[in-house]
């Protein structure tokens, strides 16, 4: 996998596939039609673009055989009693504990398989009655089974929008069913999603619509919106349910739903032609159709899409010209790449060398070397297509504005030295700039999984580039490793504030776009891998660095801050907070807790578990000890407040989820760095304020005491 997507052969791969089944058992009880008429059904499934196919029960051997042989690959549902309370039943959790194990055995390393889901949708009384921690960890004990017997496996389970609060830790992936009709909300429950999906892909594992309620035409037009719509929101791959009529279940056929693309015979419907013809556009091609476009293409030959899964590096101007014309399409204006450097030629070539090959139409590259003594010129050299500016070292704000003043595009995109960016990066980050109340864009910035086992460490810990979201779409900040704004916005609003020399230049423009009455939007599939700190020493020194800027940002915005000086955000805190224990956690729901969509939403307080891991409370400690010379029992509160902060650090330690084979090192580092990081940032943001608190913050004249901070505190930008 790839971060937000999955990759089969270095390329990205999205997987397009069909439901398939259940059907009445075969003369040997395998819920599957005759042999002949699967090898008729996966060559139909082909020729309409799918690259995969969803089975509901674990399929023999043979079936698999033929899957591989018309190069599709199969995801794997296993079922079992999980409609009823099984755990109750030692036999029941026995059985569900044997067939995992079985599945994964027998298919799981088949190499058709893509994966395998342990389970499809619990009810939701049955997860409300014994709890979601409950049901979740019996559903990564069963996760577990699949890596047991199946190593290079993937794993995963189904959920859908009545037990959205349902997680489970040892996932690859996540996949929910979902069935809405109008698009606006399936967009819209798709931005949800993906926040709960968080760096791992998001699979529409379920999707459809009735051809005998709606008619065949209604059914065509909403498949045709649903898959732009799949497609603008980024997702891993999706699953139409489904490929034909021919359905059983309960122990008969089912006659009153029809929600394939072909009717029992395997006659074509209408939507069947909408399918060929959207699953045969590349990503940013379907990104530039609207849904309409679409239906009124003109069709594509089955012969044309037998490849079509596979990204091609040219432009989509390039293929496919009678569907859509990228370079002439408004869905893809002009788009200037800025890169801030400052001695970061060990990163630096990477990064280039993504830009590109980035999958978008219309762009240019410009790398700012901030006065860099190592490298970095060399390296520039190597690619001359980019602009480069140098210039004496002013600092990461002075720098990104000296790259907006040299852009031509319509939007102006910032990444960093130490990113490197996913090929279709631009083509999701300018996408929510088309609404005109949107003047900042970012995205998630994800650890390569490269890197080494330190900097995974790093990145489970605080003090990483979040995003803080106001709901599911629009968002307070953004980080600025990742993030697109319109040039004349950007400069109406004077861009960058200079002072900020290392960092907080993105959290002073996003409060400042708020305050002019503007949005700032989140694209969660426009993803940058980010290189994190390689060692300690290096985190600790930009965690000093963050403090430092944090002090000039609370001058400069004071209403923004609370008593202590900290931030106050009016939204939650992504991939930050998220390992300390404590979280408190809302489950929106209908009466006697069943309504349809389950929803759980983040309150973004976590009590007093953070504050005994802050500067002032180990300070405060410090204090009753000294005064527990006078007295003991003091002694005995300052014991007491230490063995909770250790112990908030112990359970923090224990909350992320470190990718598989970590040394045994890895949590207590991290429950270090939950120690460590809030005890150097603000240790070095109560300096800055002592320096600066009578300085006038919100000028940038390059003689201030704030952009004279020493050399040695900076580092190449975040």
């Amino acid at each position: 996998m790839g971060g937000k997507f999955f990759r089969l052969g270095g390329s990205k791969w999205i997987l397009r596939a069909f439901s398939y089944g259940p059907f009445s058992p075969n003369l040997d009880c395998e819920f599957l039609p005759d042999e002949d008429q699967v090898h008729r059904d996966l060559a139909r499934m082909l020729a309409l673009g799918a690259n995969g196919v969803r089975v509901y029960y674990p399929p023999p051997l043979w079936f698999l055989d033929a899957a591989e042989n018309f190069g599709l690959r199969v995801l794997v549902d296993v079922p079992w009693e999980k409609h009823r309370c099984w755990f109750e039943d030692w036999d029941a959790c026995q059985r569900a504990r044997e067939i995992v194990a079985q599945t994964a055995k027998n298919a799981g390393q088949h190499p058709a398989c893509l994966a395998i889901s342990v389970a499809n949708e619990f009810p939701n009384d049955v997860v409300r009655f014994y709890g979601q921690n409950r049901v979740g960890k019996f559903v990564d004990e069963l996760l577990d089974s699949v890596r047991q017997n199946a190593p290079e496996c993937l794993a995963t389970f189904v959920n859908f929008p009545t037990t959205e609060f349902l997680t489970a830790t040892q996932v690859d992936f996540h996949c929910f069913n979902v069935y809405l009709n109008e698009p606006e909300r399936l967009s819209a429950y798709l931005n949800r999603l993906q926040h709960i999906a968080g760096d791992l892909p998001l699979v529409l594992s379920e999707f459809g619509f009735d051809s005998h309620r709606l008619g065949e035409l209604q059914q065509q037009n909403a498949l045709s919106s649903h898959l732009t719509q799949i497609a603008r929101q980024g997702l891993a791959g999706s699953v139409l349910f489904s490929f034909t009529d021919d359905w059983f279940t309960g122990g008969q056929r089912v006659d009153d739903w029809k929600f394939g693309v072909t009717d029992c015979d395997r006659v074509e419907k209408p939507s069947a032609a909408t399918v060929r013809r959207a699953w045969a556009l590349t990503q940013t091609q379907l990104l530039g159709c609207s849904h309409m476009e679409i239906a009124a293409a003109p069709n594509v030959p089955a012969t044309d899409v037998a490849d079509c899964d596979q990204p091609s590096l040219a432009t989509p101007a390039a293929t496919n010209s009678n569907v859509v014309r990228a370079v002439d399409n408004p869905f893809f204006p002009s788009v200037s790449v800025v890169v801030c450097c400052y001695n970061g030629g060990q990163t630096l070539a990477e990064c280039l060398q993504s830009l590109m090959h980035l999958k978008y139409p219309n762009y240019e590259v410009i790398l700012v070397d901030d006065g860099s003594t190592d490298d970095t010129q060399q390296i520039t050299a190597r690619f001359p297509s980019v602009k480069c500016i140098s210039q004496t070292n002013r600092g990461l704000s002075a720098a990104r504005n000296a790259g907006a003043e040299a852009a031509t595009g319509e939007i102006i995109a910032y990444t960093d030295a130490d990113c490197v960016a996913d090929e279709d990066w631009l083509t999701y980050l300018v996408r929510p700039l088309r609404d005109p109340t949107v003047a900042i864009v970012g995205g998630p910035n994800i650890t390569p999984p490269g890197d080494g086992w330190v900097s995974k460490c790093v990145a489970a810990s605080p003090g990483n580039p979040c995003h803080v979201m106001l709901d599911d779409h629009f968002a307070e900040h953004v980080p600025g490793c990742n993030l697109a704004c319109r040039r004349n916005v950007f400069l109406g609003l004077g861009g960058f504030d200079p002072q900020f020399r290392q960092a907080g230049d993105d959290v002073d423009y996003c409060w400042r776009v708020l305050d002019a009455g503007l949005h700032i939007s989140y694209a969660p599939s426009a993803m940058v891998w980010h290189h994190r700190r390689a060692n300690l020493r290096e985190f600790l020194r930009q965690q000093r660095g963050y403090g430092w800027a944090e002090a000039l940002v609370q001058l400069k915005h004071p209403r923004r801050c609370n008593s202590l000086g900290r931030f106050h955000w009016n939204g939650i805190i992504y991939g930050c907070r998220a390992s300390l224990p404590g979280l408190n956690s809302l489950i929106y729901h209908g009466r006697f807790g069943g309504a349809l969509f389950q929803s759980i939403y983040h309150t973004g307080a976590t009590s007093l578990f953070a504050s005994t891991l802050s500067l002032e409370w180990h300070l405060l400690m410090l204090f009753v000890m000294a005064l527990g010379l006078l007295s003991a029992s003091l002694l005995v509160v300052a014991l007491l407040m230490l063995v909770t902060s250790l112990a908030v650090a112990i359970l923090a330690a224990r909350q992320p989820m470190l990718p598989r084979g970590a040394p045994w090192w890895g949590r207590p580092l991290i429950g270090y760095l939950h120690i460590a990081q809030p005890i150097a940032r603000s240790a070095r943001r109560y300096k800055s304020l002592w320096r600066n608190a009578r300085l006038p913050c919100v000028q940038s004249d390059p003689g201030t005491r704030a952009q004279r901070e020493p050399r040695s505190d900076e580092m190449s930008p975040d």
